[in-house]
């Protein structure tokens, strides 16, 4: 997985152009531009409504770092994951439930912390990230964090990269600097280019959702590796090792008990 890439800073805010081809390298016209990337977050999501994955996450914020091997697995009851060392000890498990009630769960610093905002308030003060934890799973899918409903196109241009498309949106958490495939609608980059939280996400290694099976192409694909860096703050690398969508689970999966010695956070 890459641990640096480069996102072309659009700052330009204009009315939208008539619809036409791009000039250049990419012949693209812009509404079939759109209306792919547009099918695209439909099916993407249509696929993720429930399921469980295998994964590996590397997660560094305020000077602590760990890495694990575990699973996530989402439904509309909830949210849970967890992640353990090679020994099999738990190192960081997370739960989102009714309510919108988070935990966030450290055991080996004997820590847990608590919001009731679907960890927003947690991911603002450790990763510098104005989103739910739930909106941060589904960006990890590729899933952008805003509807078509809410957007407005601002610019298209060719990609430095051959072959890639370079949009900005605004919605109305901000800007958004997306660069996309436009053959197949996937979002290979993004950025938000707020005021003050400017995190850019990175996917790669696409395939199929949902299995195992990382050779096939079929639409709707996921970008198996994932990587998120903030302002120089912190770092989430993610590989998704296996997604199998379509899975219920009872609500007690997200339920996450703590012991009575854990130092409880809450944030207001």
């Amino acid at each position: 997985m890459k641990s640096v890439f480069y996102l072309v800073n659009l700052w330009v805010i204009a009315a939208c152009t008539t619809p036409g081809p791009l000039k250049g390298k990419n012949n693209v016209d812009r509404k079939q531009l759109l209306s792919r990337i547009w099918i695209n977050q439909e099916m993407r999501l249509k696929e993720v409504q429930s399921f469980r994955a295998k994964i590996q996450l590397s997660l560094t914020e305020k000077g602590r770092s760990l890495t694990g091997t575990g699973f996530l697995i989402s439904t509309p009851l909830g949210l849970r994951l967890e992640l353990r060392d090679p020994l099999g000890r738990l190192q960081y498990s997370v739960a989102v439930i009714e309510n919108n009630k988070f935990v966030a769960y450290y055991p080996s610093q004997n820590l847990a912390y608590l919001d009731s905002v679907a960890g927003r308030k947690y991911l603002s003060s450790f990763l510098k990230l104005d989103i739910g934890f739930l909106t941060l799973k589904d960006i990890w899918l590729g899933i952008l964090p805003f509807k078509k409903s809410e957007t407005r196109l601002v610019s298209v241009a060719a990609s430095e990269t051959e072959g890639l498309i370079d949009l900005v949106l605004e919605s109305s958490q901000g800007l958004w600097n997306a660069i996309v495939d436009p053959e197949t609608g996937d979002v290979i980059k993004l950025k938000w280019q707020s005021s003050e939280f400017k995190p850019e996400f990175e996917f790669s290694e696409f395939s199929r959702c949902c299995e195992s099976l990382i050779t096939q192409n079929e639409l709707p694909r996921i970008g198996r590796a994932v990587y998120l860096k903030n302002n120089q703050e912190s770092e989430v690398e993610l590989e998704w090792s296996e997604i199998v969508s379509g899975v219920e689970k009872k609500s007690e999966i997200f339920k996450m008990e703590i012991p009575a010695s854990v130092k409880k956070v809450k944030f207001k």
